[in-house]
């Protein structure tokens, strides 16, 4: 019976060890942490592409970096540094709330899953505004965690102290 019990044991903690690694929340970063983002976001009328490193400590920032691809649609990509923004507590907190809101069902806003077309020029066509978003935790400039949200959003949940990526970008680009 014991045997059972610590095998039972081993391969619960061996299931749990398993388990993704979720990145932290922004409000908690510490010296060593960096939270890097890829945020995409897609409609039928503009595709806009940013980057966001965020870096933790005693005084939290963030640098705001747009990405554009060559006019002449070769695969290479532009990279313009926007700004870097110290972010203060409310900040952060809605940033946590934004996160929260991904990982949930709210997610969806009222949208149906995402529905794309292809046209002839093998261009996506969202049937509604898609935002892709990959965020990657670094401690000590080791990759610890990543996730990454496909999030179809018509209507935004309506929820009190969200801080969205499009936010920071427009508070970026006024810096300018």
């Amino acid at each position: 019976m014991r045997t059972i019990a610590i095998v039972a044991l081993l391969s619960l903690n061996f299931t749990c060890s398993l388990a993704p690694e979720r990145v932290p929340s922004f409000s908690n970063l510490g010296k060593e942490d960096v939270i890097d983002v890829r945020y995409s976001s897609t409609s039928e009328y503009s595709k806009s592409d940013y980057e966001f490193s965020f870096s933790g400590g005693s005084t939290s920032s963030v640098a705001v970096v747009r990405l554009t691809r060559d006019p002449a649609g070769l695969a290479k990509t532009n990279r313009s540094m926007l700004a870097t923004l110290s972010l203060t507590t409310s900040d952060l907190d809605g940033l946590d709330k934004l996160i929260g809101i991904y990982r949930s069902d709210r997610s969806r806003g009222g949208c149906t899953p995402v529905d794309t077309v292809t046209r002839a020029d093998r261009s996506t066509l969202w049937a509604c505004p898609v935002d892709i978003i990959a965020i990657t935790h670094r401690r000590a400039g080791r990759p610890v965690a990543t996730e990454r949200f496909k999030i179809a959003i018509c209507v935004p949940p309506k929820v009190k102290g969200v801080r969205t990526f499009h936010a920071l970008v427009e508070r970026a680009e006024g810096y300018k």
